[in-house]
């Protein structure tokens, strides 16, 4: 992949490179509601967990959609209940949602056994195709 940003390629040549992963978290942010008085949420303002999987665009594009089917025509038209077209995109964003959490919640768990992890990682190595499977439960 890095074949394709040759600027990048070029600038990372000299690199050191670590031996060790690095990494920082968990960088949750619960948040008690995507909609509340006349405030929506979207994206990782609805609710961030750790960006495990990559799918915080994801989900706010799928937000925007919820949006635009439950809310923009209530603002746009000026008519219809504002409170319910509000209700409803913050259930539909709560159901895109859960499955990104579940998922991400089970990699978090895997980090409190790091010899369990390794393995894990080492099947999904050889599996390519079940660690595209297990990423994309997010995506649907």
């Amino acid at each position: 992949m890095l074949n394709e940003f040759p600027e990048l390629q070029d600038r990372l040549k000299n690199a050191d490179v670590l031996d060790e992963s690095v990494a920082k978290g968990p960088l949750y942010q619960k948040t008690l509601g995507v909609a509340n008085g006349k405030i929506l949420l979207i994206g990782d303002a609805a609710g961030f967990f750790d960006p495990i999987t990559g799918e915080g665009i994801g989900i706010a594009a799928r937000q925007a959609l919820l949006l635009e089917k439950y809310v923009e025509p209530v603002l746009k038209e000026n008519s219809g209940n504002l409170v319910k077209a509000m209700f409803d995109y913050s259930r539909a964003s709560a159901q895109i949602y859960r499955r990104y959490q579940i998922m991400t919640s089970l990699v978090l768990l895997l980090r409190l056994w790091p010899k369990l992890t390794d393995g894990v990682i080492q099947v999904l190595h050889s599996f390519p195709a079940l660690f595209q499977k297990l990423l994309s439960v997010n995506m649907r």
